[in-house]
């Protein structure tokens, strides 16, 4: 730990900053040259231990224990996900974009998220399998906007009877690809043959910031759906590469990337 910077109040405390370059941390200290002793404080452990057991904790992940981070891949446990602050870019995403993921699903089950972007009051944007029936589903991987859970707007599903197969547990590349307001699923570059559009106006992140009318606050999650303060359909398995572009992609250029990414 070495000292960085210091600075003095107006009031006579001090602000020491000390910093450790390599595990990429730093602390503030605030103490007083005349201050005395310290002594012992009484703790109410109540409420100690309702703190510990708070949501924000539970969303700080453990290497090797939620996750594991290997040469070329992100190891998700189904225990942890990742945050991407929603940046003016990313906001604006709307009627044409491309979102393009590499991973090594496991079957888990149940409906595991890929990218969401959710607000309070308003389910918003997602892109997830659905593992409850893989072998004869009209929906196995699929996209969904809503406001509410009852009333889906818009919705791209892929069926289990499409070419190529929307789920197997390989390395492999998903791309979703929104070109005026209608999306359309590739997987290595190809597009699945049995994919149904529901309702119109497909969107991306954009969707959620117009109907959620925030925007400072919101953030895109990679392998789960969070929304006010907890997590859902975590994601199991390997994510090699999430790539986010603000113009549809071609298939050439889905190709091209799959092509350039590692997989060892």
């Amino acid at each position: 730990m070495w000292h960085i910077a210091a600075v003095t109040l107006p009031d006579g405390h001090v602000i020491s900053a000390y910093g450790h370059y390599l595990k990429r941390a730093a602390v503030l200290i605030k103490w007083h040259p005349d201050a005395r002793p310290a002594a012992p404080t009484k703790r109410d452990l109540q409420d100690l231990e309702q703190f510990a057991s708070s949501a924000i904790l539970q969303q700080v992940a453990r290497a090797h224990v939620d996750y594991e981070a290997k040469q070329s891949s992100l190891v998700l446990t189904g225990r942890a996900w990742l945050h991407i602050p929603l940046d003016e870019r990313l906001a604006a995403l709307d009627k044409n974009g491309t979102i393009e993921l590499i991973p090594k699903p496991k079957q888990q089950g149940g409906m595991p998220v890929l990218v969401a972007c959710a607000a309070r009051g308003v389910e918003g944007f997602r892109i997830a399998y659905d593992q409850r029936n893989i072998d004869s589903s009209n929906q196995v991987l699929y996209s969904d906007q809503r406001v509410n859970l009852d009333r889906m707007e818009y919705s791209i599903q892929v069926a289990s009877q499409s070419d190529p197969h929307p789920f197997t547990a390989d390395v492999q590349q998903i791309g979703y690809v929104v070109r005026d307001g209608q999306g359309t699923f590739y997987r290595n570059g190809q597009r699945f043959s049995d994919q149904t559009e529901t309702g119109d106006h497909g969107s991306l992140f954009h969707y959620t910031v117009k109907e959620s009318g925030a925007r400072e606050k919101l953030m895109v999650s990679i392998g789960a759906l969070v929304q006010n303060a907890t997590a859902s359909g975590a994601f199991q398995g390997e994510l090699y590469a999430v790539r986010i572009y603000d113009r549809p992609l071609t298939v050439d250029e889905l190709r091209r990337n799959l092509t350039a990414s590692s997989f060892e």
